[in-house]
């Protein structure tokens, strides 16, 4: 590639984030925890992804894991920021932001992606609400005894996961869109998850499931996300 095609690439990438930020009312802000160590992205890394994927460009605060449960959590519920005492948040304009989910669907109707086809956010809503419970198991397994591990490398992960394939199938899921041919909220949250899940269990049972693996491979091979992914965990 030429150095003047590559140019005039990242001319057209400034020029559509601004684009995107125009219609979010804003530059957003992540607030979430720094899991450089843990090489996982956590709920907060499903934003993130849904940044990379759109091309948006967005700045980050990040906040020490360590130390949150010992004053910043606290702080954060007495101000309002995250009257639940979770992250991530995310500012943008005057706006102050907090559950994932919420955020990625309120981000995704700003932009068109959502709000739009009644059938389709019906089955990015199904599949998000399959994603919930897949990462409520994972986040017990992980911190869990052995015997929750097992009972979710054994059941509970085999079966979530099919439903999840099935689910891509009936949604019509083309490459890193898990809904139809274009993108979707959902689709940063079940990368993020699959991509988690990898990090911790191993991405074994994923290439069991083609069209879940398919759309895991195509929303990983995007540049920004691979750029990001390969600099946490390395190449895969």
């Amino acid at each position: 590639v030429s150095t003047q095609s590559t140019g005039q690439l990242k001319f057209l990438n400034i020029i559509m984030s601004s684009a995107l930020e125009q219609k979010l009312g804003g530059q957003p802000v992540l607030k979430y925890f720094d899991l450089t160590g843990f090489k996982v992205g956590g709920r907060g890394g499903a934003v993130r992804f849904f940044f990379l994927a759109t091309g948006l460009n967005f700045a980050e605060e990040t906040v020490d894991y360590g130390t949150w449960a010992s004053g910043p959590k606290q702080k954060v519920v007495e101000t309002g920021e995250s009257p639940l005492g979770v992250l991530p948040v995310v500012r943008v304009g005057e706006h102050v932001l907090t559950d994932s989910y919420s955020i990625l669907r309120r981000f995704s109707r700003q932009l068109g992606y959502y709000g739009t086809d009644l059938q389709r956010d019906y089955e990015a809503d199904v599949i998000g609400d399959a994603v919930s419970q897949l990462r409520d198991n994972w986040v017990s397994a992980t911190f869990g005894s052995a015997e929750v591990k097992e009972a979710y490398i054994k059941q509970k992960r085999p079966f979530l996961y099919k439903a999840l394939d099935t689910l891509l199938t009936r949604s019509k899921a083309s490459g890193s869109y898990s809904v139809g041919a274009q993108l979707s909220f959902v689709d940063a949250l079940l990368f993020a998850i699959l991509w988690d899940d990898a990090g911790i269990f191993g991405s074994d049972e994923v290439k069991k499931y083609s069209k879940l693996d398919a759309f895991y491979q195509a929303f990983g091979s995007q540049a920004a996300v691979k750029q990001y992914t390969d600099k946490i965990r390395g190449s895969q």
